[in-house]
């Protein structure tokens, strides 16, 4: 039976999507090794592009991009520092918010070592050290947040324009709200 249409399922043009005459559809490799191929071919029918991608793939791609954007972000918060430092943070945020609840006790190591190498008091240093541990976790929870609820109404979409006007709205949120924050990635 005749083929009335073919199409390349993607962009590898690997894989052939053709209808025969009597609407029954078969995927055929693009080899001319297969016989359902060459008989495709014999039969002169034009075998079109792909429609595009996929809705699955336009979905993995903005995802990509959110993830990318949140990547931006992090990078723009930690540029400048060491990587051990900011490996640190955790642990130095930890120790100066414990022991500024109680400063009756030695400062931990982390703080005081600080405190010696700037010459500033362990409480100017552990202050410093919650202030902007505070700001990282505000930005961080948003990003995740945000992240999240974009990822989500990605996934809900039902077609490639939801995608991209998801995907849209997610990163202007994220951009105001950065520029609030004085932050540019």
């Amino acid at each position: 039976m005749p083929y009335k249409s073919a199409r390349y399922l993607d962009e590898t043009r690997a894989t052939i999507l053709a209808v025969r005459e009597t609407g029954v559809c078969e995927c055929i490799p693009a080899d001319p090794a297969n016989r359902a191929f060459r008989e495709l071919r014999e039969a002169g029918v034009a075998i079109t592009a792909p429609s595009g991608p996929s809705l699955e793939n336009v979905k993995e791609k903005a995802t990509a991009r959110v993830i990318a954007f949140a990547d931006e972000v992090g990078a723009q918060l930690t540029a400048g520092y060491p990587r051990a430092e900011v490996q640190s943070w955790p642990a130095k945020a930890a120790a100066a918010k414990a022991w500024l609840a109680d400063t009756t006790r030695a400062a931990p190591a982390i703080i005081d070592a600080e405190a010696r190498a700037t010459g500033n008091t362990p409480e100017q240093v552990a202050r410093a050290v919650v202030a902007k541990a505070a700001f990282f976790e505000r930005v961080a929870g948003f990003i995740s947040g945000l992240r999240q609820k974009t990822e989500a109404a990605i996934e809900a979409a039902t077609d490639a324009a939801g995608v991209e006007a998801a995907l849209q709205a997610g990163l202007a949120e994220a951009q105001a709200e950065m520029r609030k924050l004085r932050i540019t990635p």
